[in-house]
């Protein structure tokens, strides 16, 4: 195995949109972010990657007015893979997890 360079990486988005009344839409979208293990240098035995990252959206939008808004989440699940490791210059392990669970409300008009 490649060193930062994980065996399967793959991504999926789904969208859905339906028409309520006139411009009006709604939509729902859901995606995910999947990586396997991962080694940061050749014959470290440090294994990091290996998780999902789920995200969903959910939105109402009028595409002739040209505004959208809409309620995302990261990170759906919650969880907190290790994301990246390495040995630091004194020996120790340099960690990095996956983000926590954010969630917002977006805003958007066009000009």
């Amino acid at each position: 195995m490649l060193p930062d360079a994980p065996r399967l990486s793959e991504s999926y988005i789904v969208n859905y949109e339906h028409t309520v009344q006139g411009n009006l839409r709604v939509y729902g979208q859901a995606n995910d972010h999947y990586v396997g293990a991962e080694h940061p240098y050749l014959a470290d035995p440090t294994t990091f990657g290996r998780g999902h990252s789920l995200g969903a959206r959910i939105g109402f939008k009028d595409p002739v007015a040209r505004w959208d808004t809409s309620l995302w989440v990261t990170n759906l699940t919650d969880t907190r893979p290790l994301t990246y490791a390495f040995a630091g210059s004194e020996g120790q392990q340099v960690s990095f997890y996956q983000k926590p669970r954010s969630v917002g409300v977006s805003f958007t008009y066009g000009f």
